[in-house]
């Protein structure tokens, strides 16, 4: 891709980047989701990314289902299908959603399997990641977790945590763009947007990580390695239809738990950058749709 493609991707970014510095109380997102109950669906639409980035909770705000009284889940161990309707301005359409277990598993491999099938796969991808934010599941990830960074010689603290958490994140992307090239489903992918969630965390250093979820224009070997393996992905001709947009959004904002007794992390944002955040990535969104 060219200079100009990454430096467009750059510019949405920063689209929300000021709103969210800057937030505008009279602006609404261009598209409504909601979940319905029956009807045929086409565009299939996945979301994937690494346990506890956020996935079911990106969707539960996609379609407006995150109010005062909400309560996140917690870990899926299945795969989700959601049969949602899409409106556009005066257009509509209904999408089914297919939300990724996490976790390797039997299951995850059984919703890749369906995902990705010769001859389908999904119109567009939301691959959720979180800056080493992940929420930590389950004891058998949190010592593993333990056991690594003591290992490594590094000392416990939400530096190292948040290490371990984006390592395994990039492992997970790596293994994503591998399925898409081996299965034949990047050439009839029509648009992935790389949601970096939970920006309420980390906003006052949002500059390093655009710096790291999106690469470099005109300069490939300035790239983090999130950055190359996303570079790889609209590499050649073929690919150049895809659409792409990397894109922070806060789903539902809350102070953060490492889970190993360290500090919590204190969100950043009041409810009107919360919204204006949100409401810009659905915008994005509505653009792809």
């Amino acid at each position: 891709m060219t200079a100009d493609f990454w430096e467009d991707v750059s510019t949405t970014w920063a689209e929300a980047e000021q709103l969210g510095d800057q937030p505008d109380p009279s602006a609404n997102a261009s598209v409504e989701l909601r979940k319905v109950r029956f009807g045929r669906t086409d565009n299939p639409i996945a979301i994937t990314g690494q346990p506890g980035a956020g996935k079911t909770v990106l969707y539960d705000s996609i379609v407006n289902r995150i109010g005062p009284d909400y309560r996140p889940p917690g870990q899926s161990h299945n795969r989700e299908k959601h049969r949602t309707l899409v409106r556009t301005g005066a257009t509509s359409q209904r999408s089914s959603v297919i939300v990724v277990p996490g976790q390797r598993s039997n299951n995850q491999a059984a919703a890749f399997d369906e995902l990705l099938a010769t001859g389908s796969g999904p119109v567009g991808i939301i691959h959720t990641v979180c800056w080493g934010y992940n929420t930590p599941w389950n004891a058998g990830n949190r010592a593993t977790m333990l056991d690594e960074i003591t290992a490594s010689g590094e000392p416990l603290d939400d530096a190292s945590v948040r290490a371990w958490h984006l390592a395994g994140e990039l492992a997970d992307f790596r293994v994503l763009a591998e399925k898409l090239a081996i299965s034949g489903a990047l050439e009839r992918l029509r648009w992935l947007i790389v949601a970096v969630g939970k920006c309420d965390l980390f906003w006052s250093e949002i500059a390093a990580a655009r710096e790291y979820y999106i690469p470099v224009p005109g300069h490939p070997t300035a790239d983090s390695p999130f950055g190359e393996v996303l570079r790889g992905l609209t590499a050649d001709g073929k690919k150049r239809r895809v659409r792409l947009a990397v894109v922070p959004i806060s789903s539902y904002s809350k102070d953060h738990d490492f889970g190993v007794g360290l500090a919590k992390q204190r969100h950043q944002f009041d409810a009107a950058q919360a919204a204006a955040v949100r409401n810009q990535f659905f915008t994005v969104l509505g653009r792809f749709l």
